[in-house]
């Protein structure tokens, strides 16, 4: 069943003169699990430090150390906190507007059945969203994908699994071996810059897929590719990747949208009778 959330970002805003700041964590609680949570950047953090290029790099690096040994504490006092109603006092009190470097957005609500994979979804929204690569995208979705799906109470766990093809070895981010047989879920990006670009990085997974196919590593049916591209995708990149899709859809492979996140977790746990 879905309940309340309450989150708030966290912002690093070194000059307040010019008011830029940058989301370098999230904070969550849901206050009928009790549950209470924070995710922050790193304390190396290179898009930041090139963002504000003109800022010492140890400035942040210093701020974000003493903002995590404060919401470590934090996050044990929560754990204190007596019924929903007195956490949520509590969140709006630590998330109060104050004078630092490092500060909080106005606080947000939202329902979900999943705290702990809504924290990973909101990390990667709003600090990843536009600095990332494509195989750190994919990291990312893993990642994601992992806490959500092996929240659930299945009987087998998804984990990075390194598969033989006859010479060809290829490493899947979400494995596990059902009643089923062996069962994988790859997410792929697709936010790539050229069609090209594009084009090859599903065909260079087509092909990885199928050689685990053809050497009986594992059944079409038992795979997953769950894609994630970018918005309002037109023109050859659209063309490309609709060529991708197709290359999967002729082995029957399946393929979802990453933001069909009931879909996967269906899939993760399905068994076939």
């Amino acid at each position: 069943m879905k309940q309340m959330c309450k989150y708030a970002l966290v912002q690093f805003m070194p000059f307040v003169e010019t008011g830029e700041f940058a989301n370098v964590g999230v904070v969550l609680c849901a206050p009928n699990k009790n549950y209470w949570e924070f995710k922050l950047a790193p304390q190396r953090f290179k898009r930041l430090t090139d963002f504000f290029n003109e800022m010492d790099k140890e400035v942040y690096k210093v701020a974000v150390n003493r903002f995590e040994e404060e919401m470590v504490i934090t996050k044990t006092v929560a754990k204190q906190q007596k019924g929903a109603e007195q956490l949520v006092r509590f969140f709006t009190e630590v998330t109060r507007t104050r004078q630092a470097l490092l500060r909080f957005s106005n606080v947000r609500t939202l329902l979900t059945d999943n705290p702990e994979a809504e924290l990973y979804a909101l990390y990667e929204k709003f600090i990843h969203r536009d600095f990332v690569t494509k195989q750190y995208k994919e990291q990312l979705m893993a990642t994601a994908l992992r806490k959500q799906i092996n929240h659930k109470d299945l009987a087998f766990k998804y984990k990075e699994k390194k598969l033989k093809a006859n010479i060809r070895e290829v490493t899947i981010p979400l494995a596990a071996d059902t009643n089923d047989g062996l069962r994988l879920i790859k997410p792929l990006a697709f936010r790539q810059t050229r069609a090209t670009q594009l084009f090859e990085h599903g065909e260079t997974w087509y092909n990885r897929i199928y050689s685990l196919i053809e050497n009986g590593v594992v059944e079409a049916d038992n795979i997953l590719l769950p894609i994630d591209m970018a918005k309002g995708i037109t023109g050859e990149k659209k063309e490309a990747l609709e060529a991708v899709k197709e290359l999967f859809k002729r082995k029957d492979i399946n393929l979802v949208n990453y933001a069909e996140r009931e879909k996967i977790a269906d899939f993760a746990g399905a068994i076939r009778h």
